[in-house]
């Protein structure tokens, strides 16, 4: 089974790249679980799968802190329950929450992602919350992955790793792998577990802009642009050059196989 989890960091503007992304994955027909945050934009969770997967949702989760989204996969050997969590950086992570999510019978997949901290009230509430995620893993034999490279680059260039893996009673070999692709500051990072995890890394791409390209695609493919009267009307203008830009920018683009001669570890060190 494969799994890739992303922050969007804002999906609406993105919508066009994900649905070329989910293609490359050999993923056109699937079903959207959602969970939106109430009362207020950002945030929210959601999972999508394929059609043809024999699954299930399962009940909204009770949690206080924690936005979240779970469904349960029904695997020739178990079911796993798969969960998209999200906690705001300003709020602690909460026993209770963990409890949750983690209290069932089979094998679980907590996917957490967190936004950057920025205030020393927020970096003291992450560290609280890292402490009682630590403590919980422990009482209860959990198994808390991220991925060895970084999958965000903040604005000042610094890279880091915000997302990361719960897993529960999971007995197949898993690999994670940061994926150098999308245009959210979130790289999107590949779960591959059993037969699918393989013995190698996606083999490196290296991509090359023509910035004169790009110029005369985009002075003809950038069309006018409507007036914009209202908050909906701005956030469509957006969307539409955002997409014109991306189109273009793919036109101008030449990929081809990069050279990679870092050492390969085997799974079995």
């Amino acid at each position: 089974m494969t799994i890739a989890f992303w922050n969007a960091n804002g999906l609406a503007p993105k919508k066009t790249e994900l649905e070329e992304f989910i293609q490359r994955l050999s993923f056109r027909n699937f079903r959207v679980y959602r969970t939106d945050r109430e009362g207020a934009r950002g945030g929210s969770t959601a999972i999508l799968i394929k059609s043809t997967t024999d699954h299930h949702a399962d009940l909204a989760l009770d949690t206080n802190n924690i936005e979240a989204t779970a469904i349960t996969v029904n695997l020739t050997t178990s079911p796993i329950k798969l969960v998209a969590a999200y906690k705001a950086p300003n709020r602690q992570l909460l026993v209770d929450d963990l409890s949750e999510i983690f209290d069932t019978w089979g094998a679980v997949i907590l996917r957490r992602r967190s936004q950057r901290q920025a205030s020393v009230m927020e970096l003291e509430a992450d560290e609280r919350s890292s402490t009682c995620l630590r403590r919980f893993a422990d009482d209860f034999h959990l198994l808390v992955n991220a991925t060895v490279d970084p999958m965000i680059f903040l604005h000042n260039g610094q890279p880091d790793i915000l997302d990361i893996v719960v897993m529960k009673d999971v007995a197949q070999f898993h690999q994670l792998t940061v994926l150098n692709k999308l245009s959210s500051d979130h790289n999107p990072v590949l779960l591959q577990l059993g037969q699918t995890a393989r013995e190698d890394e996606e083999p490196l791409t290296h991509h090359t802009v023509s910035w004169f390209a790009f110029t005369d695609h985009l002075s003809t493919n950038i069309g006018p642009i409507a007036a914009t009267n209202s908050p909906i009307q701005l956030e469509t203008a957006v969307h539409q050059v955002t997409e014109r830009v991306s189109d273009s920018l793919r036109y101008a683009t030449i990929s081809s196989r990069a050279v990679d001669d870092r050492a390969f570890i085997s799974r079995e060190v």
